[in-house]
């Protein structure tokens, strides 16, 4: 189950916990919509660092390729890939640098 469907079912258990409180749906409701705004935002905090790890990776690839003389690997290609992906080249770059 992913951080944001967990989230979401906080909500709707909250939810469930308010209602009968209340005598009506509404706070399932407002569970729902905690839920989904929670998830929300965690999804967007993990996208920011996935997308700052992925941007420093494709920075260090270009650099060892210019260091090296190489050409620079278009960066469409490269945002294409994982980030292992982008590691192990990172890492077989660096393996090519002069002792």
């Amino acid at each position: 189950m992913s951080i944001a469907e967990e989230l979401m079912e906080k909500g709707r258990q909250e939810g469930w916990e308010k209602g009968p409180g209340k005598g009506s749906g509404g706070g399932r409701q407002e569970g729902r919509q905690e839920g989904r705004q929670e998830g929300r935002q965690e999804g967007q905090q993990e996208g920011r660092h996935e997308g700052l790890q992925a941007g420093t990776l494709i920075g260090q690839v270009h650099l060892l390729q210019e260091f090296l003389k190489l050409p620079l690997s278009p960066l469409d290609e490269l945002a294409a890939k994982s980030t292992e992906d982008l590691q192990r080249l990172v890492q077989g770059l660096r393996r090519s640098l002069p002792k």
